[in-house]
């Protein structure tokens, strides 16, 4: 039931030699009886074993934390392979989307020309079927022309020999002498008979019969022949306009395969650069990426060279309320320290930016975001480092200008002196000799006022701190 502050049961419980300073000769305004010394004894013991299983529990937990984040690791090399595929997926599926549409392209090329050449086909089949019926026609009109006319022959035979047979003498006159020669003597006369005179002028009335008919059959025969001839120029004519529109065909179908095969050309050819921009753009993602590793592996040690500088706050702090144990630092808490680093996100990627990360763009966009991130880390972790080294130098100067402690017979200093020493001299080493004439100087100016009770209480960490003097006190405040 004694009144003992917290500080003084830390600064015991981190003592390295509780039974040395027991051992030591105390001070003339301490005296404590030798129970209560047994009993701290005991209670030392059991903080020890106390600590003994924290700093198990500390192991164990260390290891799983290992364990956790060579898991995580691996999930996120998992995962980034996983993208990878995907990736490397996507990009064989569009290309066998190209191949099939330029193979379909040349398909519908092919089939283009086929029925070209098919139109093509049709069209001299066309021309050759005109032509031939062109010249049947006329060939059935010259026969027309060549029955007409050996009809006509025949008939002027046939009248040439019944005039013979009927004017003997006159053998040789032709059917035009012998209309003329009637003509010109049927005013005089010829003979005395009527039979005779009766006969010519029934023969100059066939022959005008004869003549009449003639006319009217070339008449007629000039008149199939304009119409036929008339028909042949329709006919021309229209073979002449089909032609010329399948020509317009013909050209407009060539126009329009030049034309693809132009959007082909330039089709291969932006294939071709973007290609070739995607090899730019995965150098590029691979030298981003070996970037983010140098980057992680300088985080990794710098998260390295934090945890050791807490680690050697941590001790000099237990050096430094094991030399004053009175006193309460008002110094920044774990919590704070902990809050001043920065919240990184493990390497992780939102969906977000997993879906914009799909495309090159996004995915060296998401790098240069994540490089520019892990500047910024390694920037503060270099401000946080900074900042623990001057607390641990300011921690180092605090205790090596900790409250004295009266020395031992043996010479030896003392025990908040030798834990200073242990705790903060593996890292930073032995205080200078400047350090040392200060620590005598406060020793002798604190052994003075010792005695003197301050008015009102003063602040803390100044220098004009004076320790109270304190009635029931244990030996091991100090």
């Amino acid at each position: 039931n004694l009144p003992f502050s917290p500080s003084l049961l830390l600064s015991l419980s981190l003592s390295p030699s509780p039974l040395r300073i027991l051992a030591s000769p105390l001070p003339s305004f301490l005296h404590v009886s030798p129970s209560l010394c047994v009993k701290m004894g005991t209670a030392k013991k059991k903080r020890s074993q106390v600590s003994s299983d924290r700093e198990k529990w500390e192991v164990i937990f260390n290891a799983l934390r290992l364990m956790l984040h060579k898991q995580q690791t691996q999930l996120d090399s998992l995962l980034q392979q996983r993208n990878l595929l995907e990736l490397r997926i996507k990009i064989l599926y569009d290309r066998w989307v190209s191949d099939v549409r330029l193979s379909e392209d040349q398909i519908s090329l092919m089939r283009r020309q086929l029925a070209l050449a098919e139109l093509a086909k049709l069209a001299e089949v066309t021309k050759a079927d005109l032509v031939n019926g062109s010249k049947q026609r006329e060939s059935l009109v010259y026969k027309l022309k060549l029955e007409h006319a050996a009809s006509e022959l025949n008939d002027f035979k046939a009248w040439f020999d019944i005039l013979s047979h009927r004017c003997p003498d006159q053998e040789d006159i032709s059917p035009n002498k012998l209309y003329e020669s009637l003509k010109a003597m049927g005013g005089r006369g010829i003979s005395s008979k009527g039979t005779s005179t009766h006969h010519c002028k029934s023969l100059e009335n066939e022959v005008a019969k004869l003549k009449r008919e003639y006319e009217k059959l070339s008449v007629k025969s000039s008149s199939d022949k304009s119409a036929l001839q008339a028909e042949i120029n329709f006919v021309w004519n229209q073979y002449k306009e089909m032609e010329s529109n399948y020509n317009v065909q013909l050209r407009t179908k060539c126009d329009e395969a030049d034309k693809a095969n132009e959007k082909i050309m330039k089709l291969i050819e932006s294939l071709e650069q973007l290609q070739s921009s995607n090899a730019d753009k995965d150098v590029k993602i691979q030298t981003l990426r070996a970037d983010i590793t140098k980057l992680e592996a300088e985080a990794n040690k710098k998260d390295g060279e934090i945890s050791r500088l807490r680690e050697d706050l941590e001790s000099l702090r237990s050096a430094s309320t094991a030399s004053d144990p009175v006193l309460k630092h008002c110094e920044p808490s774990s919590s704070n320290l902990k809050s001043r680093r920065p919240k990184r996100n493990g390497g992780r990627v939102t969906p977000e930016e997993e879906a914009y990360a799909e495309l090159p763009e996004g995915t060296i966009a998401t790098l240069r975001g994540r490089i520019t991130k892990l500047e910024a880390e390694a920037n503060e972790k270099n401000q946080e480092i900074s900042t623990l080294s001057k607390e641990v130098l300011l921690l180092r100067s605090k205790n090596a200008a900790a409250t004295p402690v009266p020395r031992h017979c043996t010479g030896e200093p003392s025990s908040s002196r030798s834990r200073g020493i242990r705790n903060g001299g593996n890292r930073g080493g032995v205080a200078s000799s400047a350090e040392l004439t200060h620590e005598r100087d406060s020793r002798q100016s604190k052994r003075k006022q010792s005695d003197v009770v301050p008015d009102a209480t003063p602040k803390l960490f100044t220098s004009q701190f004076k320790i109270p003097k304190l009635k029931t006190q244990s030996p091991l405040a100090r």
